[in-house]
Formats: structure tokens, sequence, C-alpha cells
């Protein structure tokens, strides 16, 4: 699939010269991919999963990268000592959001994680190189409580961020299907600025749909792969977890949704066991999307029937490839994935389900390119 075959394209901006950035919560840096089209260069990272920095320096082996828990005074240490020498004046900061997410439905209230915010407002006191700064998180956290603070987490973070010197703030709920994505997915997003104001990017609706995304790509049952890409392998199913995916038609819910045991799911979310429709966008694809009591996770099949015309089964009776999902994201086919992590589907599921989305990510973040150079 072309990366350039609708309204919405990757941006490519060139800057007087080039700006260097840190990414906290990194993950695997899906989030930076297209940054470098727009001048960045992301020199310092943090991740506090050895796997995940591991695939993080194979995607972008010049990039530092400190493997830590950013709550641990050690870990803020060395953060500090590296961005104080490469004066990076971009942070770029996703914390684990499963927290405050709605999907997740068996929140802890007395979870550390969601306070991880405080790790970013420690490495910018620490740290005075930055003028730009850009927080993104589930959806819910704008208006998220905790039992620390009296105002929602959102109204918090604006405030230590005035705290800290940066009088300019825009927040949001924003969409990844308005910067270019073929995947709704609605997050929070708060930037702030030093010495310039500066305001999130407006986006714009695009016209791709599932159906691009599978351009080129042959049908898959669950178990199946094509030899295309090393990422279009569909999950395989139990038995009884097939046969009702197989004979729920697009664009229902599977009923009686079973679990992988053949025992009924006590799941109530409204996405679980949904199959999807060709002509609308992939919904959001969270860390378990190879699941289908996940969220809106059974790609679109063909409605099969007989020749009285009585409906009989749908084809592609599976959840969406790894590949399927990047594509969704726009990253490329070709993009740099280490040969030792593509046998781990499982693995990359979960880095991309973690992921902000890589164009939406690069739309924010030339925004401080434009306020930075008066572009």
């Amino acid at each position: 699939m072309s990366q350039n075959n609708d309204n919405t394209e990757i941006l490519s901006i060139t800057p007087p010269h080039r700006i260097k950035a840190t990414n906290l919560f990194c993950c695997s840096g899906m989030n930076a991919y297209f940054l470098d089209k727009i001048g960045v260069d992301v020199v310092l990272a943090n991740e506090k999963e050895p796997d995940r920095a591991k695939l993080h320096k194979g995607i972008y082996p010049k990039c530092k990268i400190v493997v830590g828990d950013i709550m641990n005074p050690k870990t803020q240490d060395l953060l500090a000592e590296i961005a104080n020498k490469e004066k990076p004046k971009i942070l770029l900061a996703s914390p684990c959001c499963q927290q405050i997410s709605r999907a997740n439905t068996r929140k802890d209230e007395n979870s550390d994680e969601q306070y991880l915010f405080e790790g970013v407002m420690e490495h910018l006191k620490r740290t005075e190189t930055y003028d730009f700064v850009a927080i993104e998180n589930a959806a819910e956290m704008l208006t998220f409580k905790t039992k620390k603070y009296n105002l929602p987490l959102g109204e918090q973070i604006e405030q230590e961020l005035h705290n800290l010197g940066f009088p300019y703030v825009d927040k949001a709920v924003q969409n990844a299907a308005e910067f270019g994505a073929i995947m709704n997915r609605p997050r929070s997003i708060i930037i702030a600025s030093k010495h310039k104001p500066v305001k999130l990017p407006i986006g714009a609706e695009n016209n791709l749909c599932l159906a691009d995304i599978s351009k080129g790509l042959k049908p898959l049952e669950a178990g199946e792969r094509d030899d295309c890409h090393w990422g279009q392998v569909a999950t395989p199913l139990p038995e009884c977890q097939l046969e009702q995916v197989k004979h729920t038609p697009t664009g229902e819910k599977v009923k009686d949704l079973k679990t992988t045991k053949g025992a009924l799911s006590g799941c109530k979310m409204d996405g679980a066991g949904h199959r999807c429709k060709k002509d609308e966008k992939m919904h959001s694809q969270l860390t378990g999307s190879g699941d289908i009591t996940g969220l809106f996770t059974i790609a679109p099949g063909t409605d099969v029937f007989d020749d009285d015309g009585n409906y009989v089964y749908t084809t592609d009776a599976r959840t969406h490839t790894v590949l399927e999902i990047m594509r969704a994201y726009r990253l490329p086919d070709d993009m740099r994935i280490p040969y030792w992590t593509r046998p781990m589907l499982k693995f990359l599921r979960v880095m991309l389900g973690e992921a902000w989305c890589p164009l939406h990510c690069q739309y924010v973040v030339a925004q401080f390119i434009k306020a930075e150079f008066g572009l």
C-alpha cells in the first residue's frame, strides 16, 4: 500500500537545522518512525523492559537508550546526564495507560502507574534544554481522577508544566484517523512550549479503510500465513472459537462468545468478538489484538451464501495480522524490524498496541518545528 495514496500525506519539512529529541516510555519507538522527515533526531530514549529496549535499538541503532524504571533515581540521574550533554529541545512521553484506559475493566486505584507522569516532570526539573513537551496517553487521561490529586490528570499536568516554566499549554483528545492513520485511535495529547505559543494540529478525515489495508494480500484463515511478508500470519484459534468466527457475518458480533477453553466469555465490552467491516477503518488495536475476545480485533471477510441465498459462512475467520496493524498505522511493509523479533508476533502485537500512532506523533511534533523556525 502506498504511503501517500489519500488526502492525508506524511509530512516532510526541511527546517534550517535539525532538532534533537528525547523519547520517554519509548517502548519500541514506533511513534518516532516519521520524525526524521521533519528534521527531528531522537538521540535519547528510555524504556523499562530490556526486550523492548533491544527492539528499539534494532530500529534506531544511533539512539542512546537508558533501560530502567523512570521512577528510579538512578535512571533519572543517567537520563539527566545524557540529556544535559546532548541538549535535546523536544521531550516526548507516552506513560503506560492501562490503569487509565476504559478498555481495562480491572483497574487498580492504588496502582503507581497512574502517576508515571511524575517521572516526566522530574526529568524536566533536572534538564533545562527542553523548549517543547508532548505527552500522550489514553483518551480518558485528561479527565481521569486519582486518589492523590484533587484535579483531573489533564489539569494537574498542565499546572505542573506551568510551574516548570512552560506557559503555553494546549490539550485535547485527538483521533489518529484524522492524521493519516487507517485506525480510529483516540488519544489524549498535551503539548507545552517554553518560549513560543503552540497549538495542537488540526486534523482532517482521510478516505482509507480496511479494504485498502488488504490490497495485494491473500485471504487468510486462522493459523494460515502469506509468504509475501513475515507479519502476514493469522493467529491460530481453538476449534470452539474458530466455528464461532466462521459463522459470524461481517460487521456483526459473535453470539455467546467463548473463551479459548470453550466456556462462555465474561467479557462485557461492546467491541469484544466483533467482526469489522471492509468499508470502515480499523478500530484501535490494543495489546491483545490476537484474541477474538479483544476489542474489534476480528478481520472483515466475505459472506458466502448458497444457491438459495441462505447465509453459509464468512471467510477470513481470524484476527487482524501484524502486517495489517502496521499498515493501519501507515508504517511501511519494509520497516526495519530486526530478524530476531519477527517470529515473536505476540510481542510485536503488544508493541503496536501500546504505540502512539507515528503519523499522529509526527503531526504534533511538526507544530514545534513550525513554532521554532516560524515555518
